[in-house]
């Protein structure tokens, strides 16, 4: 049985998290494995906080579902990697507050930090992010340069619903297309293909003229309102600085859009 794992906080954005985790294990027949990183060895605290874990664990055993805990002490960015890799999940999911709250807790004011930390793909849903009645059944994937790209197809492709589609969405900054972005997406269209999927190609001209492409993107999604959005999570080594603020903005989008990170 494949895992999902959640990142727990213990703030009120572990609500969401742990909904989402939930119904997509549900869907998807896997197991939930709660990770939390304690700061120290402060005994009143982890007690306090094994509690509240407890009532979690409990939560989704009613739900029918299998699951278990996993603790780990130190620094977050030193110890997640090694307690991804140790709950042997497939996916993370992480809640944020989103932009309205990028102080409130860890991952709202570091999330693009937290999810290129991870070694698997990531799920971020904001506070305001709400699980499709029917699962994602309707995802966007912006098409990239990047050579891992096959990765965010792939996963994308694993959390559809049943009879879902996928939308390819591509921006032409030229008429023709750069031979990065074409390569990406021949290889999205062979792959739904073979797979025989439905899908979509969205091909759009530059319309928003800004440094960077979160912008249009972004009215694409407020516009269309996917229930599911896939982007790669690292950034292409020439395009650190404005990578990263695109990156962001996609995944703390105002419409609460949940967003894959591979």
């Amino acid at each position: 049985m494949k895992k999902v794992a959640v990142l727990i906080d213990f703030t009120d954005t572990t609500t969401n998290a742990l909904l989402f985790s939930g119904q997509i294990a549900l869907q998807k027949d896997m197991e939930i494995v709660l990770i939390h990183i304690h700061k120290s060895r402060d005994e009143e605290q982890i007690a306090i906080k094994n509690k509240k874990m407890e009532v979690y664990l409990s939560e989704l055993t009613a739900m029918g579902l299998k699951c278990s805990s996993l603790f780990a002490f130190g620094n977050f960015f030193s110890q997640i990697s090694a307690a991804v890799i140790k709950s042997k999940a497939s996916l993370v999911i992480i809640g944020t507050h989103g932009k309205k709250g990028l102080k409130q807790n860890l991952f709202g004011s570091n999330i693009l930090k937290v999810v290129q930390a991870l070694p698997v793909p990531s799920l971020v849903v904001q506070d305001n992010s709400i699980w499709p009645e029917n699962g994602f059944s309707n995802v966007l994937i912006p098409i990239d340069k990047h050579s891992d790209y096959s990765r965010k197809l792939e996963t994308a492709h694993s959390l559809l619903s049943e009879n879902g589609l996928i939308r390819m969405y591509v921006i032409y900054i030229s008429p023709v297309l750069e031979d990065t972005l074409k390569t990406n997406l021949d290889l999205s269209i062979k792959y739904m293909e073979s797979h025989q999927w439905p899908y979509e190609i969205i091909e759009e001209e530059q319309l928003v003229y800004s440094v960077g492409y979160s912008r249009q993107t972004l009215n694409y999604i407020k516009e269309n309102k996917p229930e599911l959005v896939a982007i790669v999570a690292k950034v292409a080594p020439d395009n650190i600085h404005i990578g990263e603020m695109d990156k962001d903005n996609v995944i703390l989008n105002p419409e609460g859009i949940p967003v894959l990170c591979c």
